[in-house]
């Protein structure tokens, strides 16, 4: 059974013209059939049709990025323009917004979901990377090593905002909670995952998830095999809830990337044959627990998609699903392999099958490949937009005073809450509440402190990591996640003397030349004070609640870094100042 191409015999000729180019010509082609991000004009947020808060509005969709010349296989997130499913924009610039640090350092094959038990979603993915990860050995190199001894863990991040991601966490597929084996698995690839709300009774739900294995006989891993789509259990993508099932899919050869998706009583499960020439095929069932091996399913169609990859059904893999929120409308986004990435097709009814969507509108960034898509309110869809920022035009916030020995929540409540910041997509200004790292901080030493602060945007989430040394190597020592995309503020802190009287250094450059300027603040009682630096020294009088300065000339054009000291009533304290060079 073929899925229907496209009725417009126009539109199939020539799609079929650029079939024949073959290759990346191909590829550059398709692409520019889609319209750039620049045609299809982005509607700001006070331009959109009033609706709730709660209301079904646009789509976040999770995926990676295939890249040979650069380490790609992160996470990547993009957003709907609007309600729109058929034009997205990339979040973060087209940067990742997450990696990993664990495992292989690779991520593919993401999916998104979410547990409406705890209002968590949570992103699972493939521990696997093929470009400068372990490759195996001259015997059994690539595929053949990652398929029968790669890893059998699955990448885990949690947020409940879509917004702020959990840092990384693994767990194994092929063990239980106390690490003991119950299937010999060659790896792990392609999970996915639907909420069942009864899956242990009435009002207690968990996840079946699922994803693609070669299964052995013998813990060494020998012999032939087949890729088979397995299934499990969890509440939460831990191993302490995590409980192996067995198979979902089994055809006498390969069959990989099961995705689902119900309407009304009917599960349909789309997979990828790459055993018996079917390519992607949707098949249904009315069992509730779909997931059993009892369950009876009916093919629907075959070869989905094969038209994307010029009449190819193996060249199309990774489907990807979803439902529109105003009418009975589907959509689902094939990846052609290896590099081109989704291209969509579309029904109106489950049972009839797919066909090729061809839009004028329709766009899509290049090579964004294999993962999913989650319907959001629009409260959510505001947030996200709100949070994708690419700059904080004012990145000084200030100066707070804070009295000796100060709590940390204390010094936080002094701090800015928040940065402005400039949105992404032409959608304005606005302002992201800001984390600030007090670790530089004494609270109990009287001075002046820098203390620098993340604007928590979506790009502050941590997208790279660097091991000992600098090294990127994929089994690098002592790796550390950090972000490439944050927004960095700072502000000062003044940790007020016991006496009211508080002491700041800083240079400037005047006519060539590097000068000390110091700051004496007197938030007490009238009192003298003597200023001592590496330039002179001098007598203050400072009155009540009053601020007084001293400039040091130092005729040199440039200064090293150094410290003036304030002497009175019995006590001294310190300020830092920076190096200048005024040349």
């Amino acid at each position: 059974m073929r899925d229907v191409t496209t009725s417009d015999p126009g539109r199939r000729s020539r799609r079929r013209g650029l079939r024949a180019l073959g290759g990346a010509m191909a590829a550059a082609l398709m692409a520019a059939v889609l319209p750039s991000p620049a045609a299809a004009a982005v509607a700001a947020p006070d331009e959109a049709p009033e609706v709730g808060t709660e209301t079904p509005y646009g789509y976040m969709m999770v995926h990676f990025v295939e890249d040979s010349d650069g380490y790609a296989e992160k996470i990547y997130l993009d957003v709907s323009r609007g309600d729109d499913p058929e034009q997205w924009d990339q979040l973060n610039g087209g940067e990742p917004i997450l990696a990993s640090d664990l495992g292989t350092t690779g991520v593919r094959d993401p999916y998104l979901t979410y547990s409406p038990e705890t209002e968590t979603y949570y992103i699972i993915a493939t521990d696997l990377r093929v470009f400068g990860g372990d490759s195996g050995t001259s015997d059994c190199a690539d595929w053949c090593h990652w398929s029968s001894n790669g890893s059998t863990k699955l990448n885990v991040w949690e947020s409940t905002d879509l917004v702020t991601w959990s840092d990384l966490r693994q767990f194994d597929v092929a063990t239980t909670a106390d690490g003991a084996t119950h299937a010999e698995l060659g790896m792990a690839w392609a999970p996915e995952a639907t909420w069942v709300p009864d899956y242990h009774g009435a009002g207690e739900g968990a996840f079946v998830v699922y994803w693609s294995s070669n299964v052995y006989d013998d813990a060494d891993h020998s012999g032939s095999t087949y890729s088979r789509v397995l299934w499990g259990a969890t509440s939460d993508f831990t191993q302490e809830t995590y409980e192996y099932g067995g198979t979902l899919v089994d055809t006498g050869a390969d069959a990989i990337d099961t995705t689902v998706i119900q309407d009304e009583g009917t599960t349909y499960r789309i997979t990828k044959d790459n055993g018996h020439g079917n390519g992607i095929y949707m098949e249904s069932t009315t069992a509730h627990d779909w997931w059993d091996e009892a369950a009876e399913w009916q093919l629907i169609q075959t070869e989905i998609g094969a038209g994307w990859a010029n009449d190819n059904p193996g060249g199309v893999e990774g489907p990807a699903v979803f439902k529109r929120h105003d009418d009975d409308h589907w959509y689902l986004y094939v990846d052609v392999i290896p590099t081109i990435g989704y291209r969509p097709m579309e029904t109106g009814d489950l049972d009839a099958g797919w066909t090729e969507l061809h839009s004028d509108d329709f766009w899509m960034a290049p090579s964004t490949k294999h993962g999913g898509v989650v319907s959001l309110t629009k409260g959510q869809y505001d947030v996200i937009r709100s949070s994708d920022a690419i700059d904080a035009p004012q990145t000084d916030l200030g100066s707070v005073r804070i009295s000796r020995e100060a709590t940390d929540d204390e010094v936080r409540a002094a701090l800015p809450a928040n940065a402005d910041v400039s949105l992404a997509h032409g959608y304005g200004e606005g302002e992201l509440p800001v984390d600030w790292d007090l670790s530089g901080i004494d609270a109990s030493t009287p001075g002046a402190y820098e203390v620098p602060g993340t604007v928590r945007s979506i790009g502050a989430n941590l997208n790279d990591w660097v091991g000992d040394g600098g090294s990127t190597e994929w089994d690098a020592p002592g790796r550390e996640l950090f972000s490439t995309t944050a927004l960095t503020v700072s502000a000062e802190v003044v940790v007020a003397q016991d006496a009211g009287v508080t002491l700041r250094a800083e240079t400037r450059c005047v006519a060539g030349a590097a000068v000390l300027v110091t700051s004496i603040e007197n938030g007490g009682g009238a009192t003298s004070v003597t200023v001592t630096t590496p330039y002179g020294e001098r007598e203050i009088a400072v009155g009540v609640e009053e601020t007084a300065s001293a400039a040091f000339a130092t005729r040199e054009e440039s200064i090293p870094a150094g410290e003036a000291t304030l002497t009175g009533e019995g006590e001294q304290y310190t300020a830092p100042f920076d190096a200048r060079t005024c040349a």
